[in-house]
């Protein structure tokens, strides 16, 4: 069975703050067969261990037994802050490194990310500015914004799941692993069944009927998987705001070279392309 960790970085909302603070929206799937999922967590508390128990000694932060292992939250790991606060950058960059490191030899392995580009989806849309809108506006396109980055991801990962089957002339199922929001699972919960049994493009690939129905949703800090997909859907985010914003690089972090370990786990079509496969990105009408 193949699982699919889903987890998402930015924020799919239009407030003036949202859209300023959070240009893009990227809603991204890590998929790993189940044959393989023991060992890609066990390694990757390995090297949680190896990196941060010391650390957490140092802070006096557990009281005489061993640390318990914190949620890998990729942005608290690059700015030192929450559970990582007062983590040394040393600790923090090491850590980064030898994950990216085990990730992009680690078998078995695909990532598929929709990336959602708010300000050109608004104009598309609705051609006018965020403050010229109504709240019950921007909630709605909102909303349109986060249905669409799972409409384009299940067909993606549906195609991906009907390639293997075909490999193997077997069928395999596929369980959605999706990281929890009390306010938001029955919303997208009913997306996602809508969707995989009625979407105009997922519903009609015969392999759909494989992708289990309801999708879990889990909290993030019990799943190494939902973990990693945070990582690596904000690496995709951090890099786009880099590269067309101009952002500037976080000292200590090699974010060209993370991305190019993303790129090389993405999923890929039959001549090796990226995009419309591992990576889909939306700017249009929702």
């Amino acid at each position: 069975m193949w699982i699919a960790f889903i987890d998402e970085s930015g924020d799919y909302n239009y407030s003036p703050k949202a859209l300023d603070r959070a240009p893009y929206y990227a809603l991204t799937a890590l998929i790993v067969h189940d044959d393989y999922l023991f060992g890609l967590e066990k390694k990757v508390r390995e090297i949680w261990e190896r990196y941060f128990s010391m650390e957490f000694w140092r802070l006096s932060l557990w009281q005489g037994t061993p640390p318990e292992f914190k949620e890998i939250h990729m942005s608290e790991i690059v700015h030192g802050t929450k559970n990582y606060k007062g983590v040394s950058l040393e600790a923090r960059r090491g850590f980064v490194n030898e994950l990216f490191g085990f990730l992009q030899d680690f078998p078995n392995i695909r990532v598929i990310s929709v990336l959602m580009d708010k300000k050109r989806i608004l104009e598309n849309t609705l051609g006018l500015p965020p403050s010229s809108l109504s709240g019950k506006q921007l909630k709605d396109i909102s909303r349109r914004t986060r249905a669409k980055a799972y409409q384009l991801l299940l067909e993606r990962l549906v195609k991906f799941l009907s390639r293997q089957i075909s490999a193997k002339r077997s069928p395999e199922y596929m369980l959605l692993v999706i990281d929890s929001n009390p306010k938001m699972d029955s919303k997208v919960r009913e997306d996602v069944i809508r969707e995989v049994e009625e979407g105009v493009y997922t519903s009609r690939i015969p392999e759909s009927r494989y992708v289990i129905l309801p999708p879990l949703f889990v909290e993030s800090y019990r799943m190494v998987g939902i973990q990693l997909a945070d990582v690596l859907s904000y690496v995709i985010v951090r890099r786009v705001k880099e590269e067309r914003l101009g952002v500037k690089p976080k000292a200590g972090f090699n974010f060209g070279w993370y991305y190019s370990v993303v790129e090389k786990l993405m999923d890929k079509g039959p001549n090796g392309q990226i995009y419309g496969y591992g990576l889909k990105e939306w700017w249009r009408k929702v």
